[in-house]
């Protein structure tokens, strides 16, 4: 998804780069059928009881029991330009002089919430010499330094290693 949202936000042939780290993570990532059966699993239960009604949630068609359910109140503000609009508009007004929809105080959070379940997943598949999978349990993260402490063979999907000559120093 991130990657489709670079290219529409800046284009051919700069996002390119990302493109390529898309091909290179999924030829490298374990694969899997998990998803499919799962999807396949739910289309069977669906098709069983057909009488249940969408949630209200996915309910977004005016009809008439729209009107006599009460939704939750509305948390994040609609953003009526579009959020690639507002960022662009945000950047070009200067740091401080715009206010943007998806700030990081939201953002930022969300992001380390999806990272870190990329590195519970990516852990859960390690295997150590014996054949068994030792990263199969609750994973314990240190912010300040930024590594899992209980199990090390995590930690290098946490920070990538550099060819000498290429490193970067943040």
């Amino acid at each position: 998804m991130a990657a489709l949202q670079a290219c529409q936000v800046i284009g051919m042939p700069e996002c390119r780069i990302n493109l390529a780290h898309v091909v290179t993570y999924l030829s490298e990532a374990p694969k899997s059928t998990r998803a499919l059966e799962g999807y396949n699993r739910a289309v069977e239960l669906a098709k069983q009881d057909m009488t249940l009604p969408a949630p209200i949630s996915l309910r977004n068609a005016p009809t008439r029991l729209m009107k006599e359910v009460t939704l939750p109140p509305q948390k994040l503000p609609r953003v009526p330009e579009g959020h690639y609009v507002q960022w662009v508009n945000a950047c070009m007004k200067g740091f401080g002089n715009a206010v943007t929809s998806s700030n990081f105080d939201y953002a930022g959070p969300l992001t380390e919430t999806v990272l870190f379940a990329n590195l519970a997943l990516r852990s859960w598949y390690v295997k150590d010499e014996k054949g068994r999978f030792p990263g199969r349990k609750k994973l314990l993260w240190n912010a300040e330094e930024m590594k899992i402490t209980n199990f090390d063979e995590a930690n290098q999907f946490v920070k990538r290693q550099y060819r000498d000559g290429y490193s970067f120093n943040a």
